[in-house]
């Protein structure tokens, strides 16, 4: 899966493609953004190696690019490089829930 995100995470870091609630709901009320909750749902974009245990050994990150992941309401790091839409960065512990809707080769 190809994002254009050219930017590679160190170790355990994941970068995600935080998906946003709607501005208005299903009865047509326009929700302000002040009011709105903080987004908790994304695409994982890009994965690091994955962290060094002490003992040497790597332990994988076990998500894949495309999948769908849900993560605590203060959890990881809002950055833009530019675009109006921010990427949120976190370590794989901070991620609570994720979907496989990736397929492996």
């Amino acid at each position: 899966v190809d994002t254009g995100f050219d930017w590679v995470p160190c170790e355990d870091r994941v970068v995600v493609d935080i998906i946003e609630d709607a501005d208005v709901t299903k009865g047509g009320i326009h929700i302000p953004s002040a009011a709105r909750e903080r987004p908790v749902r994304g695409v994982v974009i890009a994965l690091g190696p994955g962290k060094v245990l002490d003992s040497g050994v790597r332990l994988e990150v076990p998500y894949s690019v495309g999948d769908e992941v849900l993560f605590g309401t203060y959890s990881g790091a809002d950055f833009s490089l530019g675009r109006e839409k921010p990427y949120k960065v976190m370590r794989q512990n901070e991620i609570s829930l994720y979907r496989k809707t990736s397929k492996k080769a």
